[in-house]
């Protein structure tokens, strides 16, 4: 009976159990959010720069996850990360943050534990994996100069001078500018871009030569120099290290002006502080004296020269170098456009350079007439105008003189006529001709007295009165020209490139007189430097008036700040009947096609003059 009664039991216990698994099938199990990668301890050096990739199975139903790290497999002081795809990608710049929030150090490897979770609330197991992390080292916060070390003297006079800067490139800089001063804190640099290069040679030393030119250091002296090297992209994380060179300059027989410098002369006006003069130096050979010698040529024929200097340099005025260059006719140099000149120096009778210096010359822009055998003197600025198809040389201001080119007096000389008109009228001068005219009529206003022009009257001999062997009174197709390119310059055919903004814009008081609609800023106007203004008209004979083109208006009619009247050579045009040309700027152009419009005179004026260049 033994045998059976176990039995018996054994199998009621096993009905049991299964009743019991029965149950349990009726609850599901918590899912698990299952780690794809890293794999686990792999091994990751965030020095080398790479992309972690983190990836997992998701459980159905759950779409936010979140990446989990720790030091400690619990995952205890964690330091978290929305993940926002699958897989996702970690950068090493990322990853090294995240490490250091962890307490890792810089450099360190260490065993990093991670998981992904779910949200709270979200049934779902979590996995452990570990890392084996290393740590990016610290970078440097600074470009280190390596060459040329701390006060090294370069002589550009050796030829076996190596002139290499180098310095060390840091990973996160690209592009590279490296500096040169005269001051150790680096003010008003030569800078110059090298790209991602870590080094900048110079394979002839003329090459850096010209650097230090730049920087103001003479031929053949020597100066401490200060360089650095910063990132192109201003970075103020990186900290500039600065050196300093003992530089000596490759010394030169002619030592300036140095060659291709440009010398721009200049005519000092009334109480101006004159400008600082012109300086020839070159190396002293020992002589009792030295010719300089100028010439248009490089090989120094028909040369101009200056003999007997004592010193090994020789200093000019600008108004010197103007008589001694500009002026002479026999040496040909233009007078209003840049000249190309070569010079050098004799010691003994021999040259003291195998080569000649070179350097361009610009003469002073104006032109000083000087008439009645030079009792008259008069210096007017010259405005020299280049513009798309128009190039001419004028005077920019109004023609002063009361004499012709011969010495006649112009305030005597009558029309043939017979009408006792005076061809001149000056700064308070009245106007004979019109005794029955009220004072007013015949004094030229004190605002045009201010100016100093003087007036002339239209005759057919005008022009050769006021004409000079260079300059010359324009034509009507000259006045045409200069107004058609300034036109296309500017809006509306304003041609405000023209106007002097004082003289044109406002009137004795100051108030503005505009009454057109577009009105430029004021430095869009005389940007040719041209000055002119609406200087006035005066009318004789059959008018019995004198009237300005301002705010008063003399004659009761015709006046706006609109017009501008200047005289014009009409010889051999017997068909144009104007001795003056008038400018009207609104809107269009200031003449018809056929000439109708845009000029007006009568035998009778007297007007203000301009003269155009014609000479060399």
């Amino acid at each position: 009976m033994k045998p059976f009664t176990l039995l018996t039991a054994t199998l009621s216990l096993l009905c049991g159990i299964t009743a019991c698994n029965s149950d349990s099938d009726d609850t599901p199990a918590t899912p698990t959010i299952v780690l794809t990668n890293p794999a686990d301890r792999a091994k990751v050096d965030l020095t080398t720069g790479t992309t972690t990739t983190f990836g997992w199975t998701a459980v159905e139903g759950i779409s936010e996850y979140t990446l989990v790290m720790s030091l400690s497999e619990d995952l205890s002081s964690p330091q978290t990360l929305p993940l926002t795809d699958n897989p996702f990608y970690l950068s090493a710049t990322d990853f090294d943050a995240i490490a250091g929030k962890l307490g890792i150090l810089e450099a360190e490897q260490r065993t990093v534990y991670w998981s992904v979770t779910a949200p709270a609330g979200q049934p779902a197991q979590k996995q452990v994996r570990a890392i084996e992390l290393t740590r990016n080292a610290a970078q440097p916060s600074a470009i280190e100069l390596l060459s040329p070390e701390e006060n090294a003297l370069l002589d550009l006079n050796d030829a076996q001078t190596a002139i290499e800067f180098s310095w060390t490139k840091l990973a996160e800089i690209t592009q590279y500018t490296i500096s040169f001063s005269l001051t150790e804190t680096m003010s008003d640099p030569i800078s110059i871009d090298v790209g991602d290069l870590g080094s900048l040679r110079y394979t002839q030393v003329e090459d850096f030569d010209d650097v230090l030119s730049e920087l103001g250091l003479q031929p053949g002296e020597q100066k401490n120099i200060y360089w650095s090297v910063a990132p192109t992209v201003e970075n103020p994380q990186i900290e500039a290290r600065i050196r300093s060179l003992r530089i000596k300059r490759i010394a030169q027989s002619l030592i300036r002006p140095e060659k291709g410098s440009s010398i721009e002369l200049l005519y000092t006006f009334g109480d101006e502080e004159p400008p600082v003069p012109v300086v020839f130096e070159w190396g002293d050979h020992g002589a009792s004296s030295y010719d300089l010698v100028f010439s248009t040529r490089q090989d120094l024929s028909d040369p101009v020269t200056v003999q007997g200097i004592q010193a090994a340099s020789r200093s000019f005025s600008h108004a010197e170098l103007q008589e001694l260059l500009i002026e002479p006719d026999a040496f040909g140099l233009k007078r209003y456009k840049p000249n190309t000149l070569y010079w050098n120096v004799k010691a003994n009778g021999e040259w003291i350079s195998d080569e000649p210096g070179e350097f361009t010359l610009n003469g002073m822009m104006v032109f000083i007439d000087r008439r009645n055998n030079g009792q008259e003197v008069h210096v007017y600025r010259v405005a020299n105008i280049q513009t798309a198809g128009y190039e001419a040389t004028w005077m920019a201001d109004d023609l002063r003189t009361s004499y012709s080119k011969d010495g006649q007096d112009l305030t005597q000389l009558t029309e043939e006529s017979g009408n006792e008109y005076n061809q001149f009228a000056g700064p308070g001068r009245t106007y004979e001709g019109q005794a029955d005219a009220p004072a007013s009529q015949k004094i030229i206003p004190a605002y045009f007295q201010q100016l100093n022009t003087m007036y002339y009257r239209c005759s057919v001999s005008t022009a050769e009165y006021l004409s000079t062997a260079e300059w010359k009174l324009p034509t009507l197709a000259e006045w045409k020209a200069l107004f058609d390119a300034a036109c296309q310059t500017c809006e509306n055919g304003e041609c405000f490139v023209l106007r002097d903004y004082d003289r044109y814009g406002p009137d004795e008081q100051g108030n503005p007189t505009f009454d057109y609609t577009y009105a430029p800023e004021r430095d869009q106007w005389n940007t040719w430097k041209m000055n002119m203004g609406p200087n006035g008209h005066f009318c004789y004979g059959y008018n019995t008036y004198i009237y300005f083109n301002w705010t008063q208006d003399f004659s009761g009619s015709g006046n706006s700040a609109h017009e501008i009247y200047y005289a014009y050579d009409y010889q051999g045009d017997s068909s144009q009947n104007g001795k003056f040309f008038y400018f009207w700027s609104v809107g269009n152009p200031p003449y018809g096609p056929d000439g109708s419009t845009g000029w007006w005179g009568t035998n009778n004026s007297l007007v203000p003059a301009r003269l155009i260049y014609k000479g060399r």
